[in-house]
Parts: structure tokens; sequence; C-alpha cells
């Protein structure tokens, strides 16, 4: 997963440029959390695991808002809403998950289990084709609806949030009022809308500090809310669905302090190390470790069964997915978009 816009660089007051490195350790980390998550090696319903793992979303869509706030400027709504412009993201996004969609065919094939041709359809449409893969809907939906909700941050400011987070809490008010069903529910991007918007409201107006008041009391509204079934056997009324229920509009509001202070403390950080540089490539490469993850989780079942079964390694289990995953990641993108500028030359070449 990664933020939804181009890399992008931010001129600092001497006029040097610089890539936003904490932008790509955050997003390192949390597709990190999301390898973890996948494993089902954690019990989900402890208080540790609700408040860092089970919070990568909500952070990748702040990142994702934020970005986008920063390379969206103040070009109009036609500006943004331009086809080359759509066309580009939409091709990013979509080759890999096509890539990975069409794998996971394929092992469904050669395990035996061939999906029908209404099936491959539902699975496409429905994101059902391994963990996490309804964050390519999520994303589909993002650049489509980005423009209009920075549109609003950008014309009615902080006013911008309370309408956005206005929209989100009547959806979700809608969704459990009326029972929309959980396969639609978990691909429509609506319930981030809020973290979106928080996102590029800092983007967009990144000299406005936010004082250590609110963002504690957010941060503390937040933790009272993710806590409250763990300390007090609450059940959630408004944000039903589960699992998303713990990474709800009002969970957001205990993740975007952490997000903001990282983006604030950090901005002009850059990577002096070997770390820091693997760091960064993950970062980068988090779109793709989301597939790579994806189709490690469907195949290994059975690498576990006919060659070795990694689940009696202990804790090794746990390094043998990252490392797998972000690996196999970093080389995934690193053909991606190798392939994408070869194809990109050769058509401006035919154009000369």
């Amino acid at each position: 997963m990664k933020a939804s816009t181009d890399d992008i660089e931010i001129r600092h007051k001497g006029g040097t440029t610089c890539r936003l490195t904490i932008v790509d350790y955050i997003k390192a980390v949390c597709i990190i959390f999301v390898v973890l998550n996948h494993s089902g090696l954690f019990n989900k319903t402890m208080p540790l695991f609700t408040l860092t793992m089970d919070k990568a979303v909500p952070a990748f869509m702040i990142l994702s808002g934020y970005t986008y706030a920063l390379s969206a400027k103040d070009k109009p709504l036609r500006k943004l809403y331009e086809f080359s412009v759509l066309k580009k993201k939409f091709i990013r996004f979509t080759i890999p998950m096509i890539i990975a969609f069409s794998l996971f065919l394929i092992f469904r094939c050669l395990g035996g289990n061939p999906l029908s041709l209404p099936s491959v359809f539902k699975a496409a449409a429905l994101g059902r084709y391994g963990k996490g893969s309804y964050y390519f809907n999520l994303m589909i939906e993002f650049v489509l609806l980005a423009p209009i909700v920075y549109w609003m941050i950008r014309r009615f400011e902080a006013n911008g949030i309370v309408l956005v987070g206005l929209m989100n809490l009547i959806y979700e008010v809608l969704c459990s009022t009326y029972g929309l069903h959980k396969a639609l529910y978990r691909v429509i991007i609506f319930r981030y809308l809020f973290a979106i918007a928080l996102g590029m409201y800092v983007g967009r107006f990144r000299d406005r500090k936010i004082s250590p008041i609110h963002l504690g009391t957010m941060a503390s509204l937040g933790v009272v809310y993710i806590l409250l079934p763990h300390v007090w056997k609450y059940s959630y009324h408004i944000f039903i669905y589960s699992p998303w229920k713990r990474t709800s509009m009002l969970a957001v509001l205990y993740v975007f302090p952490i997000v903001y202070i990282l983006l604030d403390s950090f901005e002009d950080y850059q990577s002096r190390g070997v770390c820091g540089r693997v760091m960064e490539k993950i970062g980068r490469a988090s779109y793709y470790i989301m597939y790579t993850q994806m189709i490690y989780y469907v195949v290994r079942p059975a690498f576990d069964r006919i060659i070795l079964d990694i689940s009696k390694l202990g804790y090794a289990e746990l390094l043998i997915d990252v490392f797998v995953a972000v690996l196999s990641g970093i080389v995934f993108e690193k053909c991606v978009s190798n392939a994408i500028k070869f194809v990109s030359s050769r058509a401006v070449r035919r154009m000369e």
C-alpha cells in the first residue's frame, strides 16, 4: 500500500528540494504491520494489537490525503480531473493488481479449485483474491473522489474537515441502520473520508501548526474509543462492521496525532545509513508489497504442506513472513516500474 499520488518532493526555505523521507518511513512501518496482521499469529482483540498493527490502513489513508494535497497545490478542480492525470494513476494502481489477480487465478487452478467466470468477476469487483485485496478498490475510488474532497478542504479549510467528517458519519449511520452488506461496505472508501480529509488539511496548510492540546484531546478520545470494548465491555453501535469498526473515523482520532507529529517533527529528515535507505525502499514499494504478501499467504499453505512447515519454526515464522513479502514486493515494484518506463520510452520514440 502506498500514498495515492506520485512520489513528490518538497521545497524548503533555502530553495533546495528533497523527498519526504518520513512518509516512506511511515509507509514502511505500516506495510510491515499489514504483513504481520495477515499472518494470523496475533490476538486481534488485545489492546496492544488494536493500538498498533490494526491501524495501518487509517495511517495509509491519512498519508494518501497528505501527499495528494502536496501535489495538487492550487490546481483547479478541472485540472485535477484531466483524463491524462487520472489515466496515469489508474494504470499505476491497476497493473500490479492485474498481475496479482492473475496469479491468484492460476494458483486456484493449480490447486484444483478454479473459479467459474461469474466468480472471477465477483472476486475482482469485491476484492476477494487475497488478504487486503480490497485496497485496490479503495485506491481507485480515492483517485475519483480525492479532487472533490481536496476542493472542500481548500475552500472551507478546517470547516471542510467537519463537513467531510459529517459525510463519513452519515454514511456509517446509514450503513448500520439499513444493513449494507458487509462485502460492499468493505470496498467502499467512504468510511475513510475523515482520515483522508485530515491528511489533506495538513498537506494543504503545512505552516499551520496544530496545538498540542488539540492533538492530545484527539488522541485521548481515540484511545478511549478503541479501548472501550476491552476495559468496559462496550459494544459499538454505529460502527458495527467487524473488523473495520476498530479502524473507524473515531479510531482515526488516535492515529492522526501520531502521524501528524511524525510528519511535522521529521519533515527535513534524510536517511543517513543502510537501514534508513532500506526503510525508504520498503515504503516506496508498499503498494506492491501489499500484493506480494497477498499471494504469499495464498500459496503458503501448500508450501507448508509440501516443502517445509514454516509454522513450526516459532518466532522465525514472523521473520520469514515479513522477509519474503517485503523482498518480493521490492523486486515486484522494480520490475513493474522498469517495464512501465520501457513501454513509455518506446511510445515516446514512436511519436517522435
